[in-house]
């Protein structure tokens, strides 16, 4: 799950400047403004960038993992045992619905 972990990152860090930019605008330092702001745009663009091009991986990740998790559950229903006190059903909670 490594797809996610640089744009969280900058979200972070976005937060993180936007709340030094109002303390800064809230005490007139506008050398640190001017920072901030230019810091958190900045953020926020790689941000969206790398955003974009790792959105693609982790969703073809997740369906995958999803993928693979219902073709486990699906053998392991064939592989359970049936019970006669249950009406010859599987006791798996899936098969109960």
């Amino acid at each position: 799950m490594r797809h996610l972990a640089l744009p969280f990152f900058c979200a972070v860090v976005v937060g993180l400047l936007l709340a030094l930019l109002a303390w800064a605008l809230r005490n007139q330092v506008d050398a640190v403004a001017l920072a901030c702001a230019i810091g958190a745009v900045f953020f926020a663009w790689r941000c969206w960038e790398d955003l974009q091009t790792t959105w693609p991986a982790f969703k073809a990740e997740m369906q995958r993992r999803t993928a693979e998790a219902e073709r486990l559950e699906a053998l392991a229903a064939l592989c359970s045992p049936t019970s006669a006190a249950d009406g010859g059903t599987h006791s798996n909670a899936r098969n109960a619905r």
